[in-house]
């Protein structure tokens, strides 16, 4: 049908005054009449992305010429590499705290069939998991910057060719192959088609989960712009043959994306309605075939946000940002951001902000774990309550405490473990992602499987633990001095005031009592222990999977806070054996364990190094090949000995002395640090942020990005000036050069 040009762009497009717009694809075609019009009408800023950077020279310099007034910048991109475009969203986020509308223009046609260098069909790879790729980095932006009261629009380019795939729809199992097996005369055009028709129904689909943002497809209408003078002969005759009565002009097929950008919203004619499809100009069409598809549409949501989970910015929002108070700002890797060592600062500081509030929880568990084990041969449970030595259950120790030692006791030992909590947390920070970025430099993969990511969990949180465990044991040596002076007040731990003990007293203690194994008593138990954030997420994942979509997708605080602590609560009843085990094994120095008769005698220490003694008595009383394999594993098989030795003394009770304050401990601490951590992480960001505009350092780190992007660039425009390199090479070239210029 013939195309309506019902719109003239110099009197019906308003003033962009206070507007940041985004345009791909910006250095030729529609693309560039586009950022000129937005030029033209006086928007706050436009940026523009393309691969060539010539042209963008040009273009802005010619801009610059007519509009000195109006700011253009040009953002090097290339939408099939999902690094290139993700470096690209770093730097327009780096750039700007607020993004109005987005036109995603961009796109390829018709081409050879050939992959991606992410290993996606071109035409898909390009046109839909680029665009999606970038949508989904920006729409914090988009969103803080509709939350401000603003009119933010995301236009979505397809095209008619949407049609051509027909029933066949989307085939999402084949997209990641060339899709050879499609018919060899029309197989193009169906790659070209299939990847139009995921452009209109994603665009539907975002309108849906991103409310506050109009989200709408257009067809831009058929022109001779350089996707179609650029192809073979019979490719251009088709265009030429299927479009002769519609074809209109480079600059005409720009204006309904600008339409679509700028016409008043509305369900109305001639007015802007998300998740709508336009025809030029501004003619809203129900589409046809596969196009109307809900459940098309929500299937290509899900798969697409599968796929680009692993790509993510950190964005934050506050109010206070330098240089403008009250306004919204954008913190990221790669810009004007907080460095990485600001990330495990943060993290920190919410682990000992939680930790502080419930350390006395953490206090009395403790010493309900070891109570049991501090008793003398034959010694009456009655007498050490008496003596208050032993406590009841966790209420009656909260008393006790409270009655004989003061409020302050319930902070005994808390500064060191305060640190400890801090320096866990960043040493695993720094371990995990260390480990993390070696396993996927040497897989070549953008992420990991399931047991690598537990894999590199436990390798991270046993390295941390490998140097904090000494601390681990003083401390609970602090917590406890109370029920050992009890009990024998000459003893070593009461000798100075148990609570006055030093830290250096009681390391002397156990360098005395153990040597220098001695501070690495409980680690094997710590390494299992490693175990319990991989519970707690599975566990967490298991009760989302019972809410709704919209409560899963979007939890509330609250909800946060529950399946947090829930998650914690379940995952900590599940591995308590085990951390009694370790509080028990670094409170005091053990009975020896005799297999015979299930008594303590020179076994190793629970995750202690075992002594070359020890070892060879082991050997000596191994008689069963079960004996003979444990033994390779003595920290974990003096761990089972030990839990053994809990469950046939006190019995099933006895492996859970205390749980109720550690399930208590773990329901609060989990969940405030879930709630406070971003909190705590703005402030960190708003402390950076004024130490950079004190310093005045704030250009300089906003030069970073521009300096990154221009080194791309380079590289580009010399990997494109070998005409020989195929397309799957020249991405796959510009990616690495990419990787390298900017450090990834």
């Amino acid at each position: 049908m013939p195309t309506k040009l019902n719109f003239n762009p110099a009197t019906d497009i308003p003033s962009l005054s206070g507007k940041v717009i985004l345009v791909t694809g910006g250095t030729a075609g529609l693309g560039r009449e586009t950022v000129s019009s937005f030029v033209a009408h006086s928007a706050k800023h436009v940026y523009f992305t393309g691969r060539s950077q010539s042209s963008a020279d040009s273009l802005v310099a010619e801009l610059k010429t007519k509009y000195p007034a109006s700011p253009v910048t040009f953002v090097q991109c290339d939408l099939a590499s999902l690094a290139s475009v993700q470096q690209a969203a770093k730097a327009i986020l780096a750039q700007t705290d607020r993004l109005d509308t987005a036109n995603l223009n961009a796109g390829v046609m018709a081409l050879p069939a050939a992959l991606t260098k992410d290993g996606y069909e071109i035409h898909f790879g390009t046109n839909h998991v680029g665009h999606a790729l970038l949508a989904k980095l920006l729409t914090p932006l988009l969103e803080a910057t509709a939350a401000q009261g603003a009119d933010v629009r995301l236009v979505w380019n397809t095209s008619l060719a949407y049609q051509i795939p027909g029933k066949r729809g989307i085939l999402l199992d084949k997209v990641k192959t060339v899709q050879h097996d499609i018919s060899p005369v029309m197989g193009t055009w169906f790659r070209y088609g299939q990847s139009k028709l995921a452009n209109l129904v994603y665009a539907r689909a975002y309108a849906q989960h991103h409310p506050s943002i109009t989200s709408v497809s257009v067809h831009p209408g058929v022109s001779a712009t350089g996707l179609v003078t650029s192809l073979g002969f019979a490719q251009r005759m088709f265009i030429y043959a299927t479009c002769f009565n519609t074809m209109i002009s480079v600059e005409e097929c720009g204006w309904n994306q600008q339409w679509a950008a700028t016409a008043p919203l509305g369900s109305g004619e001639r007015q802007v309605e998300s998740g709508k499809y336009y025809e030029p100009v501004g003619v809203k069409v129900v589409p046809t075939g596969e196009a109307t598809s809900d459940e098309l549409a929500e299937r290509l949501w899900q798969w697409t946000q599968d796929e680009l989970a692993s790509y993510t910015l950190q964005y934050h929002q506050f109010q206070g940002s330098p240089g403008s108070p009250g306004s919204t700002f954008v913190e990221l890797a790669g810009g004007p951001a907080l460095p990485a060592l600001g990330h495990a600062i943060a993290g920190s500081l919410a682990t000992a902000g939680s930790k502080l509030l419930v350390y006395p929880i953490e206090l009395v568990t403790t010493r309900l774990q070891v109570q049991r084990q501090l008793r003398g041969p034959g010694e009456a449970p009655s007498a050490a309550r008496g003596a208050n030595a032993e406590y009841k259950s966790f209420v009656d120790g909260v008393q006790k405490i409270f009655k004989n030692e003061g409020g302050l006791a319930f902070y005994t030992g808390c500064t060191p473990d305060v640190g400890k909590g801090i320096a866990d947390s960043f040493l695993f920070f720094l371990a995990y992602t260390f480990v993390r970025q070696h396993q996927l430099r040497r897989d070549g993969k953008k992420d990991l499987s399931i047991v690598q990511e537990l894999g590199v969990g436990v390798a991270a949180g046993s390295f941390a633990k490998l140097i904090t465990t000494p601390l681990q044991n003083i401390i609970t040596r602090q917590q406890t001095a109370v029920l050992v002076a009890a009990r024998d007040p000459s003893s070593a731990t009461a000798g100075s005031g148990s609570d006055k003990l030093t830290i250096r007293d009681i390391a002397r203690q156990i360098q005395s009592e153990r040597g220098l194994a001695g501070f690495w008593a409980g680690y094997s138990a710590s390494i299992i222990l490693t175990l319990n954030p991989a519970i707690t997420f599975a566990v967490e994942n298991t009760l989302k999977s019972f809410l709704s979509k919209s409560r899963r997708e979007k939890p509330s605080p609250q909800l946060t806070f529950l399946l947090a602590a829930t998650s914690k609560a379940i995952a900590t009843s599940l591995t308590y054996p085990v951390m009694l085990a370790k509080s028990r094994a670094q409170a005091f120095t053990p009975l020896p364990i005799n297999d015979s008769d299930d008594t303590e005698k020179d076994a190793p220490q629970p995750g202690a190094p075992p002594s070359g003694r020890g070892n060879r008595k082991a050997k000596k009383t191994t008689k069963s090949s079960v004996h003979k394999l444990l033994s390779l594993l003595s920290a974990q098989y003096a761990i089972m000995l030990t839990l053994r030795k809990i469950y046939r003394e006190e019995g099933l009770s006895g492996l859970y002395s205390g749980i109720e304050g550690e399930v208590l401990k773990g329901f609060l601490s989990h969940g405030l640090t879930m709630m406070v951590k971003e909190k705590v992480h703005v402030g960190v960001i708003q402390l950076y942020y004024l130490l950079l505009r004190l310093t005045r350092r704030w250009p300089d780190e906003a030069q970073k990005v521009q300096t990154k992007a221009q080194a791309v660039a380079a590289e580009a425009r010399e990997r494109m000036g070998n005409a020989s390199v195929t397309v799957v090479e020249g991405a796959k070239h510009l990616a690495e050069e990419g990787k390298k210029a900017v450090g990834v």
